[in-house]
Protein backbone atom coordinates (compact mmCIF):
# COMPACT_ATOMS: atom_id res chain seq x y z
CA UNK A 1 0.00 0.00 0.00
CA UNK A 2 2.85 2.58 0.96
CA UNK A 3 4.87 2.04 -2.13
CA UNK A 4 1.53 2.30 -4.45
CA UNK A 5 0.85 5.59 -2.48
CA UNK A 6 4.35 6.79 -3.31
CA UNK A 7 3.80 5.92 -6.85
CA UNK A 8 0.69 7.67 -6.83
CA UNK A 9 2.15 10.64 -5.68
CA UNK A 10 5.28 10.47 -7.91
CA UNK A 11 3.05 10.26 -10.94
CA UNK A 12 0.80 13.12 -10.00
CA UNK A 13 3.94 15.49 -9.04
CA UNK A 14 4.70 18.44 -11.15
CA UNK A 15 8.04 20.29 -11.27
CA UNK A 16 8.61 22.42 -7.79
CA UNK A 17 8.92 26.46 -7.63
CA UNK A 18 11.50 28.23 -5.52
CA UNK A 19 12.75 32.12 -5.29
CA UNK A 20 15.79 33.64 -3.89
CA UNK A 21 15.12 36.09 -0.58
CA UNK A 22 17.88 38.73 -0.50
CA UNK A 23 20.31 37.94 2.26
CA UNK A 24 20.52 39.31 5.32
CA UNK A 25 22.76 39.58 9.09
CA UNK A 26 25.57 40.23 6.44
CA UNK A 27 29.16 40.41 8.13
CA UNK A 28 32.96 40.88 7.15
CA UNK A 29 33.07 37.07 6.85
CA UNK A 30 29.10 35.60 7.17
CA UNK A 31 26.06 36.18 6.02
CA UNK A 32 22.72 34.04 5.70
CA UNK A 33 21.24 33.77 2.85
CA UNK A 34 17.43 32.84 1.79
CA UNK A 35 15.03 31.43 -0.56
CA UNK A 36 11.34 30.21 -0.69
CA UNK A 37 9.77 27.30 -2.24
CA UNK A 38 6.32 28.71 -3.50
CA UNK A 39 5.10 25.37 -5.23
CA UNK A 40 6.16 22.23 -3.77
CA UNK A 41 4.76 20.59 -7.00
CA UNK A 42 2.66 17.91 -5.23
CA UNK A 43 5.71 16.60 -3.69
CA UNK A 44 7.91 18.52 -0.92
CA UNK A 45 11.40 18.99 -3.03
CA UNK A 46 14.77 18.49 -1.72
CA UNK A 47 16.29 22.21 -2.17
CA UNK A 48 20.18 23.26 -2.67
CA UNK A 49 21.54 26.82 -2.48
CA UNK A 50 24.46 27.01 -4.92
CA UNK A 51 26.58 30.13 -4.12
CA UNK A 52 30.14 31.56 -5.06
CA UNK A 53 31.96 34.83 -6.07
CA UNK A 54 30.60 34.75 -9.11
CA UNK A 55 27.53 34.05 -10.98
CA UNK A 56 27.18 30.22 -12.05
CA UNK A 57 23.72 31.14 -13.62
CA UNK A 58 21.67 27.47 -13.80
CA UNK A 59 24.87 25.56 -14.38
CA UNK A 60 25.44 23.33 -10.93
CA UNK A 61 28.83 22.94 -12.14
CA UNK A 62 29.68 26.72 -12.95
CA UNK A 63 29.59 27.36 -8.79
CA UNK A 64 32.18 27.35 -6.23
CA UNK A 65 30.00 25.59 -3.50
CA UNK A 66 26.78 23.88 -2.52
CA UNK A 67 24.54 23.98 0.39
CA UNK A 68 22.58 21.10 0.81
CA UNK A 69 19.10 21.73 3.04
CA UNK A 70 17.16 18.88 2.40
CA UNK A 71 13.44 18.79 2.19
CA UNK A 72 12.02 22.24 2.37
CA UNK A 73 8.20 23.24 1.62
CA UNK A 74 8.61 27.02 2.81
CA UNK A 75 11.01 30.11 3.42
CA UNK A 76 14.43 28.80 4.40
CA UNK A 77 17.31 30.12 5.33
CA UNK A 78 21.46 29.39 5.56
CA UNK A 79 24.02 30.70 7.30
CA UNK A 80 27.20 30.86 5.30
CA UNK A 81 30.94 31.18 6.98
CA UNK A 82 34.54 31.99 5.80
CA UNK A 83 33.54 34.46 3.71
CA UNK A 84 35.78 37.39 2.37
CA UNK A 85 35.44 40.43 3.66
CA UNK A 86 34.67 43.64 1.24
CA UNK A 87 33.95 40.93 -1.34
CA UNK A 88 30.66 40.59 -3.46
CA UNK A 89 28.91 37.09 -3.68
CA UNK A 90 25.81 35.56 -5.70
CA UNK A 91 23.59 32.72 -5.01
CA UNK A 92 21.18 30.64 -6.01
CA UNK A 93 18.47 28.49 -5.16
CA UNK A 94 17.50 24.82 -6.54
CA UNK A 95 14.97 22.56 -5.74
CA UNK A 96 14.07 18.99 -7.30
CA UNK A 97 10.97 16.50 -6.90
CA UNK A 98 9.25 13.28 -8.33
CA UNK A 99 7.81 15.59 -10.80
CA UNK A 100 11.22 17.27 -12.19
CA UNK A 101 13.46 20.29 -11.29
CA UNK A 102 13.28 24.37 -11.00
CA UNK A 103 15.91 26.82 -10.21
CA UNK A 104 15.10 30.34 -8.87
CA UNK A 105 13.95 32.80 -11.97
CA UNK A 106 17.11 35.09 -11.51
CA UNK A 107 21.01 35.22 -9.23
CA UNK A 108 21.02 37.49 -5.83
CA UNK A 109 24.16 38.72 -4.65
CA UNK A 110 25.31 40.64 -1.43
CA UNK A 111 28.66 42.59 -0.78
CA UNK A 112 30.19 41.66 2.54
CA UNK A 113 31.35 44.32 4.85
CA UNK A 114 35.36 45.93 3.98
CA UNK A 115 36.99 46.18 7.44
CA UNK A 116 38.81 49.19 8.11
CA UNK A 117 42.33 50.91 8.75
CA UNK A 118 43.61 50.97 12.15
CA UNK A 119 43.94 54.38 13.86
CA UNK A 120 46.18 54.52 16.95
CA UNK A 121 47.71 57.30 19.08
CA UNK A 122 50.96 57.73 20.97
CA UNK A 123 50.36 58.69 24.74
CA UNK A 124 52.74 60.31 26.87
CA UNK A 125 55.52 58.78 28.46
CA UNK A 126 55.55 57.51 32.37
CA UNK A 127 58.21 56.26 35.27
CA UNK A 128 60.95 57.28 33.49
CA UNK A 129 63.89 56.77 35.05
CA UNK A 130 67.76 56.44 33.61
CA UNK A 131 67.71 53.21 32.13
CA UNK A 132 63.69 52.31 31.55
CA UNK A 133 60.73 53.91 30.40
CA UNK A 134 57.13 53.02 30.32
CA UNK A 135 55.17 54.11 26.92
CA UNK A 136 52.39 53.72 25.00
CA UNK A 137 49.47 54.23 22.98
CA UNK A 138 45.76 53.92 22.23
CA UNK A 139 43.89 52.16 19.46
CA UNK A 140 41.00 55.14 18.95
CA UNK A 141 39.56 53.12 15.70
CA UNK A 142 39.89 49.38 15.35
CA UNK A 143 38.37 49.12 11.73
CA UNK A 144 36.21 46.47 13.08
CA UNK A 145 39.22 43.79 13.43
CA UNK A 146 41.45 44.22 16.76
CA UNK A 147 45.10 45.37 15.03
CA UNK A 148 48.54 43.96 16.61
CA UNK A 149 50.68 46.74 17.66
CA UNK A 150 54.42 47.46 17.43
CA UNK A 151 56.14 50.13 19.22
CA UNK A 152 58.97 51.25 17.48
CA UNK A 153 61.76 53.73 19.90
CA UNK A 154 65.13 54.75 19.56
CA UNK A 155 67.43 57.69 20.30
CA UNK A 156 67.02 58.81 16.71
CA UNK A 157 63.19 59.66 14.86
CA UNK A 158 62.60 56.97 12.49
CA UNK A 159 59.18 58.19 10.92
CA UNK A 160 57.61 55.66 9.09
CA UNK A 161 60.20 53.67 8.00
CA UNK A 162 60.40 50.89 10.69
CA UNK A 163 63.79 50.22 8.79
CA UNK A 164 64.91 53.34 10.26
CA UNK A 165 64.30 52.49 13.73
CA UNK A 166 66.55 51.10 16.61
CA UNK A 167 64.94 49.20 18.39
CA UNK A 168 60.99 47.55 18.67
CA UNK A 169 58.15 45.71 20.89
CA UNK A 170 55.75 44.14 19.79
CA UNK A 171 52.03 43.56 21.23
CA UNK A 172 49.14 41.42 20.98
CA UNK A 173 45.87 42.85 19.09
CA UNK A 174 44.64 45.27 21.28
CA UNK A 175 41.45 47.29 21.77
CA UNK A 176 42.38 50.49 23.36
CA UNK A 177 45.10 51.43 25.39
CA UNK A 178 48.06 49.62 25.67
CA UNK A 179 51.63 49.94 27.23
CA UNK A 180 55.42 48.41 26.94
CA UNK A 181 58.28 49.04 29.51
CA UNK A 182 61.39 49.87 26.84
CA UNK A 183 64.69 48.59 28.66
CA UNK A 184 67.64 48.96 29.01
CA UNK A 185 67.92 52.41 27.69
CA UNK A 186 70.84 54.77 28.31
CA UNK A 187 70.53 57.60 30.94
CA UNK A 188 70.38 61.19 29.77
CA UNK A 189 69.78 60.44 26.40
CA UNK A 190 66.57 61.80 23.95
CA UNK A 191 64.51 59.00 22.99
CA UNK A 192 61.92 59.08 20.43
CA UNK A 193 59.01 56.77 19.71
CA UNK A 194 56.15 55.79 17.63
CA UNK A 195 53.38 53.64 17.54
CA UNK A 196 51.97 51.33 14.72
CA UNK A 197 49.00 49.16 14.41
CA UNK A 198 48.38 46.56 11.49
CA UNK A 199 44.84 44.58 11.14
CA UNK A 200 43.55 42.39 7.86
CA UNK A 201 42.84 45.49 5.98
CA UNK A 202 46.89 47.32 6.53
CA UNK A 203 48.17 49.53 8.71
CA UNK A 204 48.06 52.93 10.87
CA UNK A 205 50.87 54.94 12.53
CA UNK A 206 50.38 57.38 14.79
CA UNK A 207 50.61 60.64 13.47
CA UNK A 208 53.78 61.79 14.36
CA UNK A 209 56.84 60.37 16.80
CA UNK A 210 56.66 61.02 20.92
CA UNK A 211 59.94 61.55 22.49
CA UNK A 212 61.61 61.59 25.96
CA UNK A 213 65.12 62.14 27.77
CA UNK A 214 66.17 59.76 30.39
CA UNK A 215 67.12 60.96 33.72
CA UNK A 216 70.94 59.58 35.29
CA UNK A 217 72.04 56.36 36.34
CA UNK A 218 68.92 54.85 38.05
CA UNK A 219 67.14 58.42 37.85
CA UNK A 220 68.88 58.68 41.19
CA UNK A 221 69.46 62.56 42.34
CA UNK A 222 72.62 63.20 43.91
CA UNK A 223 72.37 65.33 46.96
CA UNK A 224 75.24 66.69 49.97
CA UNK A 225 74.03 65.64 53.59
CA UNK A 226 77.30 66.81 55.13
CA UNK A 227 80.02 69.32 54.53
CA UNK A 228 83.24 70.18 55.97
CA UNK A 229 85.03 73.38 54.76
CA UNK A 230 87.99 72.61 57.05
CA UNK A 231 89.34 69.94 58.55
CA UNK A 232 93.09 70.90 60.18
CA UNK A 233 91.99 69.05 63.43
CA UNK A 234 92.88 65.57 64.68
CA UNK A 235 90.01 64.01 62.62
CA UNK A 236 91.34 63.45 59.49
CA UNK A 237 87.81 61.94 57.61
Amino acid sequence: ADSTASFMTAAAATPPSVVNHPATTIGHTMAEVNGEVTDTGGDPPQVFIYFGDHDGGTNAAGWDQTLVLGTETGTFTREVLSLTHDTTYYFRCYATNYGGTAWAPSTESFTTLAYGLPVVVNTAPTNITGISALVGGQVTDTGDDPPSITIYYGDNDGGTDTNAWDHSVSLPPQLSAFSASLFPLAPLTLYHYRCHARNIAGEGWASGSASFTTADHYGATVFISEFLASNEGTYTN
